[in-house]
């Protein structure tokens, strides 16, 4: 008899959309259309809709409801994957599919390089300057054409946005979960 699962992170890549064709081929709203996780062969949790609850969180807790293997994948239009599934036989099985979460266990990632990080990772992450100096705590990464850290500042304010930019960002400390940043004067109250 088997015991109970464990629970584990997931961190959410993308959403099942509409179907294209009759053979089980469908749309994939990706979270980050350019991961090298979206290939042939790569196996991803599903969770329905009220498993991750509201707002767009980037980490749920696991498992997932089941799972899908990819069996072919392509971009598609307006930044959307055009997939297929190897448990997914048609267009029906599609549509009972759509709106459901695609996700992997975070502990089947690849480790981040030394001077990168996951943006699932830095959430609740200190701030300090060079000398140590606490700044604020990241709430959350927010992905425009330059990544930057929302950053509540710990003297209260209105949050600052930080450019992930080499001359701001000086030092990613993963043991001590804290970002170095040198900031101009006046960026943070």
């Amino acid at each position: 008899m088997r015991g109970p699962v464990a629970p584990m992170k997931l961190l959410l890549m993308g959403v099942v959309g509409k179907p294209h064709g009759l053979d089980g081929g469908c749309f994939v709203r990706p979270f980050n259309p350019d991961s090298p996780l979206w290939r042939e062969g790569m196996r991803f949790e599903t969770l329905t809709a009220d498993r991750v609850g509201p707002g767009e969180p980037d980490t749920v807790e696991g498992p997932g409801s089941g799972h899908l293997t990819v069996e072919a994948v392509g971009m598609g239009a307006k930044e959307r994957l055009l997939c297929m599934f190897r448990e997914v036989p048609g267009r029906d099985a599609v549509e009972a599919l759509r709106g459901t979460y695609l996700a992997i266990p975070l502990d089947s990632l690849p480790p981040a390089d030394p001077d990168e990080f996951f943006f699932h990772e830095v959430k609740g992450w200190a701030v300090v300057d060079p000398t140590g100096a606490p700044l604020g705590t990241v709430l959350r990464v927010v992905e425009t054409y330059a990544e930057l850290l929302e950053v509540r500042p710990t003297r209260g304010g209105p949050s600052v946005l930080v450019p992930v930019v080499e001359s701001l960002v000086t030092e990613i400390d993963r043991a001590g979960e804290r970002i170095v940043v040198d900031p101009p004067e006046g960026l943070f109250p």
